[in-house]
């Protein structure tokens, strides 16, 4: 057995290190505890944390092989249990969410999250056995904690939808919603993993005023579907008329009215209340966006992943076809970083955006108002 810290189910065998090598390199893992791993992985498929009285002895065992002075084996061990009892905190306040982490094998799971968690300071094994992670071993360590920001990432991205997930990762060539994936949210598990990891930087703050400027009705675009008056149009429609000069395309029950009440139908002739029929065109119309960002050097950083997010905001727009979107950037000129029509040039350009370095002198935002207006 690769751990002392959990059981599996009976229906469940713990992974090989063949196995969780295999895994590893799939998700791009150089290092992992192994007997974390199968921890992660047992609880994922329904197992159990044992009690500590139930390892003591092995711990105990561990200590003495290492330490060859008597006099250290009592602190040693207790400082090793407490190590343990560190991972099951972990194990156990990040073991609820497991049913939602990506992944189709509590194999798949277990190094899924491990990946993100190497993203962390200490989260990657330490020297010796490999077995030890530094992350558990600080004395003012919250593994709780760890495991909660781990929780709330995941559900991060069990959130996002095809569009925001276009937007966050749009070199992406994976199928999008693989059957059985393991995934609620239909993301890949792959490309899941990917975008966890980007958000685990500045990256998260592009979403966050993304999805912020959703709530904002004034920032909200819609599709416009404008009538207009065609003689050949194909549909045909019923409005108020304007002007006596229309009174020869009233409906047959104007002119009924005419009959049975002809001062009422004057009424309604010269109140505009009478209805006439006319053919009409559809024009769908999209919104035009046009978008000016500083891009003076002081927009490196956070500031540059805060612009972005409005950016993957209105390019959502244009993945909906809803609107079409040019970006300028401005410092001491304008410049066009370029415009998306369509849900392909939409993720190009915010590719091209975000790859993009502020590096321009001054801000001239007298200059870059004039150039918008225009």
């Amino acid at each position: 057995m690769l751990t002392f810290r959990t059981s599996p189910p009976p229906d469940y065998i713990s992974p090989t290190r063949e196995e969780m090598t295999e895994a590893a390199r799939k998700v791009g893992l150089s290092a992992f505890a192994p007997s974390l791993v199968a921890d992660l992985a047992n609880m994922a498929a329904g197992g159990s944390v044992n009690l500590p009285s139930s390892y003591y002895s092995e711990v105990e065992g561990q200590v003495r092989a290492k330490f060859p002075k008597p006099e250290t084996w009592a602190q040693e061990t207790t400082k090793a249990m407490k190590y343990h009892q560190r991972v099951i905190d972990f194990i156990l306040a990040v073991n609820g969410d497991m049913a939602r982490t990506p992944g189709e094998t509590p194999l798949e799971k277990a190094m899924w999250l491990l990946k993100l968690l190497a993203k962390k300071s200490g989260g990657q094994p330490g020297s010796g056995d490999g077995e030890t992670l530094p992350i558990f071993s600080y004395s003012d360590a919250k593994p709780e904690q760890v495991a909660a920001e781990l929780k709330e990432l995941v559900e991060v991205v069990n959130s996002l939808s095809e569009d925001e997930q276009d937007m966050l990762d749009p070199d992406s060539d994976v199928d999008k919603k693989q059957e059985g994936d393991g995934n609620r949210s239909g993301a890949n598990p792959m490309r899941a993993l990917k975008i966890a990891e980007d958000m685990m930087g500045d990256k998260r703050v592009m979403l966050d005023v993304s999805r912020h400027l959703d709530q904002l009705t004034q920032m909200q675009v819609h599709r416009r579907k404008d009538p207009k008056p065609d003689p050949d149009g194909d549909e045909r429609r019923s409005r108020p008329i304007i002007n006596l000069s229309e009174m020869g395309r009233l409906g047959a029950t104007e002119w009924a009215l005419r009959k049975a009440a002809p001062g009422y139908f004057m009424y309604r002739v010269v109140a505009g209340e009478a209805q006439i029929r006319e053919r009409i065109t559809i024009q769908d119309k999209k919104q035009a966006i046009l978008i000016y960002l500083d891009g003076s050097g002081s927009m490196g950083g956070r500031k540059h992943y805060k612009a972005s997010g409005v950016v993957m905001n209105r390019l959502k727009a244009v993945i909906s076809g809803d609107a079409e979107v040019w970006i300028y950037i401005f410092d001491t000129e304008v410049k066009e970083v370029g415009h998306a029509a369509t849900p392909d040039e939409a993720r190009a350009l915010i590719k091209q955006f975000t790859a993009k370095n502020f590096r321009g002198g001054g801000t001239n935002i007298a200059l870059a108002v004039k150039e918008g207006h225009r």
